[in-house]
């Protein structure tokens, strides 16, 4: 069984209501908005137009080892580009110690 508890931005039909579900889900898990914000601007360009990650997803779910993973997703969606951000969750539910970070292009 696939232990999870997980938002996809998706699920929401107003742009607020996604950003302020996103950032009270961050202030209870110990995340700074300030470090993550639901929209994310790269600098670089994809055919012309620049390239902006948003908050796709975000949650908690369980790895094999038993450990409890905290994770944001973003997606650029013209270039199939999710870059994941990882934590180990404390026994409060909290993030502990620095983020990981996971990239893939395609799917």
């Amino acid at each position: 069984m696939f232990d999870y508890d997980y938002t996809e931005a998706k699920h929401f039909t107003r742009k607020e209501d996604k950003e302020n579900s996103f950032f009270e889900w961050c202030k209870a898990v110990g995340i700074d908005q300030s470090d993550f914000p639901f929209e994310a601007v790269s600098g670089r360009f994809y055919k012309n137009k620049p390239v902006i990650f948003k908050v796709v997803s975000w949650g908690s779910y369980m790895a094999s080892s038993g450990q409890w993973i905290i994770f944001i997703a973003y997606r650029f969606n013209a270039m199939k580009h999710t870059v994941q951000y990882h934590w180990s969750s404390g026994r409060d539910g909290k993030i502990t110690g620095e983020s990981k970070k996971s990239e893939w292009i395609g799917g």
